[in-house]
């Protein structure tokens, strides 16, 4: 990074000694390189470096250039929007280099040229980024004529410039009482005041808020803000801000919603409407649960904007009745603010120090009205406390010492309450606070100055206002925590502290003057106070003072006689000067010059000269003075007028109002008559009534007497009762250890019974394997048994058929027996024959 913006400023060095299209080229392209790289924002690059400043010189002149081309302008307003991203850029960019003043000369010179609304378009954007929550110095350069031309911007038909001009002109009208009399002082200001109101009717949202908040900042004790800000009005309003504040995240919606809900709390009027507002309760119970969903830049508004509702007198209990009550889904809100406290200062160091003044605020009004809720703050506690104990390497930082400072503040408000006191003592680290208070006294400047100048560095006055409050703290906790009693100790006989508390006591703030002479009536008791070295710086700073106003005094007085004799024609009186016109009157009547050397007559000449050029210059300063002053004078007047029809309107009602007021008085007198008859009576009711008081006192104290004899009995029954719990809790000791035992006992069974489930398992998988391989043979067995009776049958049939033969061959035989006896018969008869 540093490489591309070092390249650029050798471009931009080049290209202003040489503007030729070759450079041209070749600077656009630098710049490109820079663009990209800064395009997510340059974290890393600081505003007090020497590169970044030549650089932002470097573009600024470029814009200021009449001779720069379109195109080139564009780019550099494109790298400047990416600078601006970086809060310390952004800050030296309007305060050191005040380019407000250089992109209102801008637009005025391309206003009048065609085809240049994109670069109009980007300063605006630019404009409206640079002056949000920033009030502008006015009359300053070239404001008149931004305003002018935002005031006939408006009057156009709506176009890609309207929101920008409608946003930019929010931003210049809030809590800038020159710009709103320059604009109340135009001769049309009916006609832009309608056509803000006609903006309200527009369906972006984000018109509507910057032209309400525009209205509020120049109608509000008008009759128009009277009219628009009144009734069902208001009421309509409250309903559209609070949705924009909880349903809108687009663009910087939410931020100038949180804004003009902001300024809308300042005035009593609005604070009682918005006490009536029916939609109060649930409006901020969702408020306080976008706690809990949005992050840093729009979770900063929101706190902000508790901020203002905890102001109003009527809703401070009602909010931290809400604050100390559970979200669904999360902890309380209080909780949540306490982790918001500790934020990466990286990422949300402004959203740390608004949630510890929102803290502080909450809890003042907890001690104060005596409603602690009932929860343990004890964790609260202890994570504010974990800001208190941050290492030493990361402590020289702006937010760090304004998150310390805070929650030094709060923690010293909550020691208000005894009951919380104990539990800030037993988390707080002594070490870590005195660790604080001697690196500021090793390091910071204010030591080794010698007071007799403003300090201008911010960080110095952080460090010491940081300072102050932990001292503070360890006075208001030193009875209670023996090392921070020795701590004191050891500070306050410092003599680097002198300068601390001389800061302090000349500070222009009043609760750092409270603080610091707090500390001081304190430290005057301790011996080794380095009480010579305070007075002796304070009397250094009173002679420093008084010498400055010397010297004002002088110099106005000076500047008042010349003034006054250059404007009465009249002739100096000095001695150099009565030698000038002696010389003039010799010349002019021709008198012998001889005598004079001609040094001197050119030493009286050169003496006029310079004299002429410095009264000339006396005069045109005085010229430009009263320019200006005749510019004033013409607004002052035009608002006078204004004024004064106002004035009049307001004596002509006021006189209505008077004759309203005569015509009731009459009727008020006879109803005081009447009044005077009831107060009468009531006077009589009101002896009746104390006649009842007393029997009634009299019966309070016999139930007092009833309450202390039940009290008694009350403190007897707590004694038993503590008996019996410890009785209770002995018996649940033993019944604990029995149920140990037999849990004991209960697991190994558990064991025994799951392998026994294993097992059961498997006999079950092979008894059903079994009873499938028995219902197979089942059916087999019905197969062989009808097979069986098939083949009893069949053998039957064949013994029977068997029997038949058997038979049949028995009668065979038997012939057979025949016939061979009848052959043997044969053949011996054969034989014999």
């Amino acid at each position: 990074m540093d490489d591309a913006i070092k390249n650029l400023v050798h471009s931009l060095k080049q290209f202003s000694k040489s503007p030729t299209d070759e450079l041209l080229r070749s600077l656009v392209s630098k710049i490109d390189v820079v663009i990209s790289r800064t395009a997510n924002g340059c974290p890393a690059i600081s505003a007090t470096e020497l590169i970044l400043s030549e650089c932002l010189l470097g573009v600024l002149n470029l814009l200021n250039s009449p001779k720069a081309p379109p195109k080139l302008v564009s780019k550099v307003l494109m790298l400047i929007s990416n600078f601006a991203v970086v809060d310390d850029i952004q800050h030296s960019l309007k305060d050191s280099y005040n380019l407000p003043a250089t992109l209102a000369a801008v637009i005025r010179v391309y206003s009048s040229k065609p085809d240049s609304d994109q670069i109009i378009l980007q300063c605006l954007q630019l404009l409206r980024a640079v002056t949000y929550n920033y009030v502008i110095s006015y009359p300053s350069a070239h404001m008149e004529d931004l305003i002018n031309y935002l005031v006939i911007n408006i009057s156009q038909p709506e176009g890609d410039l309207t929101l920008p001009t409608l946003g930019l002109l929010a931003n210049l009208c809030r809590a800038n009482v020159g710009v709103q009399m320059q604009i109340r002082a135009m001769p049309n200001l009916k006609a832009i005041n309608k056509t803000l109101m006609r903006f309200l009717s527009s369906t972006d949202c984000m018109v509507i808020v910057c032209s309400l908040s525009t209205l509020t900042s120049l109608c509000f004790n008008d009759d128009l803000g009277e009219k628009l800000f009144q009734g069902q009005n208001i009421n309509q309003t409250f309903r559209l801000l609070f949705n924009l504040l909880l349903y809108k995240n687009e663009g910087l919606i939410r931020q100038y919603t949180a804004d003009l809900l902001i300024d809308l709390m300042k005035y009593p009027r609005i604070q009682q409407d918005f006490v009536r507002f029916p939609h109060i309760d649930n409006s901020l119970r969702l408020s306080l649960g976008l706690l809990f969903k949005l992050k840093s830049k729009d979770l900063c508004k929101v706190i902000e904007v508790l901020t203002a509702v905890l102001k109003v007198p009527d809703l401070r209990q009602k909010l931290v009745r809400l604050l100390s009550e559970a979200v669904e889904g999360g902890g309380t809100p209080l909780e949540k603010l306490v982790a918001l406290s500790w934020e990466p200062l990286e990422t949300g160091g402004n959203l740390s120090v608004l949630s510890l003044r929102l803290l502080e605020d909450v809890y003042q009004e907890l001690i104060v009205s005596g409603s602690l809720p009932a929860t343990s703050h004890n964790d609260l506690i202890k994570s504010l406390t974990h800001n208190l104990t941050v290492p030493i390497a990361s402590q020289d930082s702006i937010p760090h010492f304004q998150r310390v400072t805070n929650t030094a503040r709060v923690i010293t408000c909550i020691c208000g309450d005894g009951g919380l006191r104990a539990g800030v003592a037993a988390a707080l680290d002594p070490q870590g606070i005195y660790n604080l208070i001697r690196h500021q006294l090793e390091v910071n400047v204010i030591v080794s100055l010698q007071l007799k100048t403003p300090i201008n560095s911010v960080s110095c006055e952080a460090g010491v206002e940081m300072m102050l409050s932990l001292l503070e703290l360890i006075v208001e906790l030193k009875t209670d925590i023996d090392a921070l009693l020795d701590t004191a100790e050891k500070i306050f006989k410092d003599p680097r502290l002198a300068p601390f508390l001389v800061y302090g006591i000349t500070s222009q703030s009043q609760g750092l003057i409270q603080k610091s002479l707090h500390l001081f009536n304190c430290a005057v008791s301790y011996p080794g106070f380095p009480r010579q070295i305070l007075e002796e710086k304070l009397s250094l700073i009173n002679q420093e003072r008084a010498r400055a106003d010397s010297k004002r005094k002088t110099v106005t007085k000076a500047d008042v006689k010349s003034n006054h004799g250059k404007i009465n024609g009249q002739k100096p009186l000095d001695d150099t000067d009565e030698k000038i016109d002696t010389l003039i009157d010799m010349m002019q009547s021709e008198m012998d010059l001889n005598g004079l050397q001609t040094s001197d007559i050119m030493d009286v000449y050169e003496h006029k000269l310079s004299s002429l050029q410095t009264k000339q210059a006396h005069l045109e300063d005085l010229l430009e003075t009263k320019a200006m002053a005749l510019s004033q004078a013409d607004r002052l007047i035009a608002q006078h007028r204004c004024q004064w029809a106002q004035a009049d309107a307001e004596a002509a009602k006021l006189r209505s109002l008077l004759l309203e007021a005569e015509r009731c008085k009459e009727g008020y007198k006879e109803e005081l008559h009447d009044a005077g008859t009831k107060y009468t009576a009531l006077t009589q009711r009101l002896e009746e009534t104390e006649a009842t008081l007393t029997s009634v006192q009299a019966e309070l104290d016999s139930q007092k007497e009833l309450n202390e004899m039940l009290k008694r009995h009350l403190q007897t029954l707590k004694k038993q009762y503590d008996e019996a719990t410890t009785n209770f809790e002995e018996t649940i000791q033993r019944k604990d250890k029995k149920l140990r035992e037999l849990e004991g006992l209960l697991t190994k069974e558990t064991e025994k019974n799951k392998q026994l489930s294993k097992e059961n398992e498997d006999r079950e998988k092979r008894i059903t394997q079994l009873l499938a391989d028995l219902e197979k043979l089942e059916a087999i067995k019905k197969e062989k048994v009808q097979q069986l009776t098939a083949l009893e049958e069949v053998s039957r049939h064949q013994d029977a058929d068997l029997k038949a033969k058997e038979e049949i061959l028995n009668n065979q035989k038997k012939e057979l027996s025949k016939v061979q006896e009848m052959r043997r018969m044969i053949h011996m008869m054969t034989k014999t024959t």
